[in-house]
């Protein structure tokens, strides 16, 4: 049965499902609730012997806004006095799930991606993106750190300045931008962007022995996925040290680390 789930619609199509996160009123903001969802709606797509590709999107007018802030200063506050373990936690656990994803996974980019809306599209197979997002990362701004995978990916697909700009200056680039240097796949109206990315997921489902060539096609190109999942569990081992050091509370709070 199709799941019914609490922040992400599941559409199944065929050959494919879009998964559409459905937080419009934070513009798709990522909670743990939101990881759990789409765990289960990857787990869905995997299990599934019809589906051959999952298609994310968003609801409204952003891809997603990365990380629910009001979650977090909640983990934050819980952090100093209980050490998180986030590699183990659902924000971890969808990096995982993602990464160790056999199918095809496509991003329908519909408006601005930000933070972990934009780091997991470097892990997606195709990326179609509205020609007016605009894409960023809060993270140096907000005592946080690259994650999913960022501290490598954006330089190997983006080139040094262009990850520079985004990791150390915390600034943006332009849907063009990400076309041009690789991470955009195709750029389409915001308003035609799932449609396009449908039509993309029929393509490949229609072709010659699809549900055997199309994970096998995958698994050659990625290649072996254990380094990374070492890179994603890193990078969240040092986000622990901030959270529980109180640098990050301190940077979203304004308050000098000396008062904490």
């Amino acid at each position: 049965a199709v799941p019914t789930l609490e922040t992400v619609l599941v559409a199944v199509r065929e050959g494919h499902a879009v998964l559409t996160l459905n937080r419009p009123d934070v513009y798709n903001a990522f909670n743990d609730q939101v990881y759990e969802d789409l765990i289960a709606a990857l787990a869905f797509v995997e299990a599934s012997s019809t589906l051959l590709a999952a298609i994310i999107t968003g609801s409204g007018k952003y891809f997603s806004s990365g990380a629910d802030l009001k979650a977090a200063q909640e983990n934050l506050l819980r952090a100093q006095s209980r050490p998180r373990r986030s590699w183990k936690a659902p924000v971890g656990r969808f990096m995982a799930a993602v990464l160790q994803f056999r199918k095809i996974l496509i991003a329908a980019v519909n408006g601005n991606a930000v933070g972990i809306g934009l780091t997991l599209l470097p892990h997606c197979d195709f990326v179609l993106m509205s020609d007016s997002a605009q894409l960023w990362t809060p993270f140096i701004k907000l005592g946080l750190v690259p994650e999913f995978g960022s501290s490598a990916t954006f330089e190997a697909l983006l080139g040094r300045a262009a990850a520079s700009h985004l990791l150390l200056a915390g600034g943006r680039i332009t849907a063009e931008t990400a076309r041009q240097r690789g991470l955009a796949s195709e750029l389409h109206p915001a308003a035609a962007v799932v449609a396009k990315a449908e039509e993309l997921a029929q393509a490949l489902c229609a072709q010659p022995i699809a549900p055997q060539s199309l994970p096998l096609f995958k698994r050659m190109l990625r290649g072996d996925k254990a380094a990374m999942l070492r890179r994603c569990e890193a990078e969240l081992d040092e986000l622990d040290k901030r959270f529980a050091s109180g640098e990050t509370l301190a940077a979203i709070t304004g308050t000098p680390l000396a008062k904490l």
